[in-house]
Formats: C-alpha cells, structure tokens, sequence
C-alpha cells in the first residue's frame, strides 16, 4: 500500500507557500489580521489531520502549524470533525468581510442547508466546581488510548516562536497577559517552543502555555485548582485565553527544581522537598490522576516562600490519564526516558499494557533518591525516608506500596523521633521540622493575607494552630 506522508508532506508545503501568499496580499490590499490557512488530511486508516497554518511574524518567512488529529473510526472524534468542518464556515463569514460576493453567496445557502440547531451541540466537558466529584466521570479516554511520546530533549523548535507573532500577543494582551523576556537564561532555557514567560494585568510573573489538543491537562488542572488544600501540590491555573492558534494557560511562574539547587537552595529543605512530593503524588492518586513524567524538569518551586519550607508544586500533566481506580490499565508509552517505570518500556518498543499508577510510584520513589542526593547536611531523617520508599521502586508494580501508605510510615517514625530525640539536640532543629505555614484563604483579614502557623503536637499526629 503506498505510504501517504508524501502526499501529507505535499499538502502541508502547498498550505504553507499559500499562507505566505495570501498573507503578502492581505497585508497590501485589506490591512487586515494575518490568514490561517486550514489544511485537512485524511489517511488510510480513517485519521483525519487538521493543520493550521501561520505566520508569527510577517516579515519573516517561516510558516508555523499547529496539528489536530481525529479517529474518523471514533463515533464521537467523527462527529466532533464535522461540526469543526461546519463552523468554517462561519468563521469564514464572519472574519472576511471583502469576500466575493458569489462565494459569499454560496457559503450563507450551504449553512442554511445544514442548520446547526437542528444536531446536538458538541463542546468541551467542563468539571463542576463541586470538589466531590471525579474528573474520570466524564472522561471518555481513561483507558489512555492517546499516546505521545516525550523526551528529555522535548521540542526541537526554537523557543517562543509559536506565541511571538504578532497577532498572537496583541489577543494575550487583550486578555491580560504582556510577554517579558525573562532575565535568568537559567529558567528561560526550561521553557519548551509552546511556552513564554509574562505578566498578568495584576502584575504577577506567569507562564503561558499553549496546549496540546489530544491530552486532558486543562480539565485536569481545573479539576485540581478546586482543591485549596496544603496537600494539593499540583500548579494551580492562573488563567485560560483561546486564540485562534489554540488554547493557552497561565501558570504561576515559579523556579525550576534543577536551578533551585544551584541558586536558593538551602540546607535543611530536602526532606521538606521530599515529603511535600510524596503528598502531592498521594493527592493526585487519590483523586484517580495519574501523572506519568514526573521526573526533576516538572518540579517547581516558589523561592520566594518560607526558607526551610519552600512550596513545591508539580506542573505539566500533558501526558496524565484519568482513572477509574487503581486498577485501571493503559496501553502506549507514556514519560521521559530514564524516568519511566521498567514496565512502560520506551518509545522504541512495542506498545504494552500497564498500570498508570503503578508506574507513578516507581518514578516517585526515583525522584525521592533523586531528591535525597541533593541534600548537603546528611540529614538522617532522609536515608530513613530513602529506606521506605525503596519498595516504591520494585520490578514487580504489584509489590510497590501506595504513596500515601510510605507517607504514613514516614510521619509514624518522625512523631516518635520527636518525643525520643536525643539530648542535647537542638530545639530549634525540631520546631523547624514541626512546623509549617500556610496561606489560610478561608480567615478574612482586611490588613492582607494572613498566616495560619500550624505545629504537629508530636503525640497524635494532629496538627494544632499556634496563631
């Protein structure tokens, strides 16, 4: 059977030399906002393949795509093609308001023939607000049938070309997002070709993101921004803005985990990193997500908070399934290589099935030695750590514990160091360990935030509030 790139191939170079043309033209004659050019492919196996096609920069030559596949063989993805297939057309009315008067005429009695009103809509499943309930409920791909690979060296295209056109930042802009150059070459070279560091209207540093189609990571980050919780560690959403080149996020901006080391990293905060990873696997876990690239580049950290206890969250869930339980398989290879747990193998080999939060425990319990081997005290209270959380990285996924399960251990063994420290340990060592403070949103106070400083009681594991 012939192979269809070359046919693919010659459809995306005729859309790309058409976007430049007709973007020279519009430009000359009409002044108007640059052309995306839609170009669609549909395979042998019954894949359609939609690119949009633009130019970030008109005195530039480079012609950029942004790809959107859909399994015709799907019900659902069909459907959905179709209804995206029929809303050209009023996108075409709307924003070309020179166009020839006949074709003009040709695209208002196709519309009237195929009146929207009379098909269910199709849009985007949106989380309620309610915290009770679970994203998978309304997820129709939790087996994972989505498979994209991920490496270490990520995206090959230059970064920020696909949000530096100019039309693009006029519409951040307008939505309240100005991009800035970030100073520190250092966080700027973590950044990916679909990501840019800005500022929101209220003036706080932020990254925008522009997401993958094919992945469930904004229902999943609307869903885990619900949670006001000290044990949610996942990014919260700062921000959503829809442009025509896709979807874009916002993100608090915060400090990599790797340039943390090397820049704010002080003693005494490994195990706080440590424990703070394990709550923030264990809450993911809990509400039936499982991450599948957790390794150090997803890690970030706000610098600027507590200096024993910086705030650790976890970002970029492009790769996380929803599922139904513990129990749940998915096929394809999901992560980054040397982060994957053995059983999910690599992008090179053949697909396998497995279990998503089996997985996550192994590449935990790798990040936990990671972590550990950073430390510059030697704090015992890490090699304990350390210990229990080998089982995490066992061959056998049905002999790895449940995160929460290493947790609890953790937090049994450090009450009792507590109440038999040695003596003459410093007091100060203890208390710092005990203590932890958090941003209370639900205390009102009309002289700013305020603080809710909490100390376990070292008896019962509870935590009480000291003011």
């Amino acid at each position: 059977m012939p192979n269809d790139q070359p046919d693919q191939n010659r459809m995306i170079l005729q859309g790309s030399c058409l976007a430049r043309l007709a973007n020279a033209l519009r430009m000359k004659v009409f002044e108007k906002e640059p052309i995306v050019i839609s170009a669609i492919f549909i395979d042998r196996k019954l894949v359609a393949h939609e690119y949009l096609m633009y130019q970030p920069d008109l005195g530039d030559n480079k012609v950029l795509y942004h790809e959107k596949t859909f399994d015709l063989s799907n019900p659902k993805r069909a459907f959905e093609f179709i209804f995206r297939l029929y809303n050209l057309i009023s996108r075409a009315i709307n924003d070309n308001g020179k166009l020839d008067d006949d074709l003009l005429t040709d695209l208002m009695n196709l519309k009237a023939k195929y009146p929207y009103a009379q098909y269910p809509a199709l849009t985007t499943d949106h989380l309620s607000n309610n915290k009770k309930k679970n994203p998978s409920a309304s997820n129709d791909d939790a087996s994972g049938s989505r498979k994209r690979p991920r490496t270490e060296e990520g995206n090959t295209q230059k970064r920020g070309d696909i949000l530096e056109g100019r039309s693009v930042q006029e519409s951040l802009e307008h939505a309240g997002y100005m991009i800035t150059h970030q100073e520190d070459d250092r966080v700027a070279a973590q950044l990916t070709s679909r990501m840019r560091t800005a500022r929101s209207r209220d003036g706080a540093p932020v990254v925008l993101k522009l997401l993958d189609d094919d992945t469930d990571e904004l229902k999943i980050l609307q869903y885990l921004s619900s949670f006001k919780l000290p044990s949610n560690h996942a990014i919260e959403l700062h921000g959503l803005v829809d442009l025509t080149i896709g979807r874009v996020i916002a993100l608090p901006c915060r400090t990599p985990l790797d340039v943390y080391f090397h820049s704010w990293y002080p003693v005494r905060s490994t195990v706080s990193l440590q424990t703070q990873l394990l709550e923030g696997v264990a809450f993911l876990h809990e509400h039936k997500i499982a991450h599948l690239d957790l390794k150090p580049g997803n890690v970030v950290i706000d610098s600027k908070s507590d200096r024993y206890c910086p705030r650790l969250s976890i970002i970029d869930f492009g790769l996380s399934v929803l599922v139904e339980d513990e129990e749940t398989m998915i096929e394809g290879y999901r992560g980054t290589r040397t982060w994957t747990a053995p059983e999910v193998g690599t992008s090179d080999d053949p697909d396998t099935k497995y279990n998503p939060i089996f997985a996550d425990r192994w590449a935990c319990g790798r990040m936990i030695n990671y972590l550990e081997d950073h430390d510059l005290e030697g704090d015992n209270s890490c090699g304990v750590l350390r210990k229990l959380c080998e089982a995490l990285l066992a061959d056998n996924p049905r002999s790895r514990p449940s995160v929460s399960e290493v947790l609890e251990k953790y937090g049994l063994y450090e009450r009792d160091r507590v109440v038999k420290r040695r003596a003459g340990e410093d007091e100060m060592d203890v208390i710092r360990k005990r203590i932890r403070v958090n941003c209370a949103e639900d205390i009102v106070n009309v002289n700013g935030p305020t603080l809710r400083i909490e100390m376990d009681d070292g008896i019962n594991g509870n935590w009480i509030a000291c003011s």
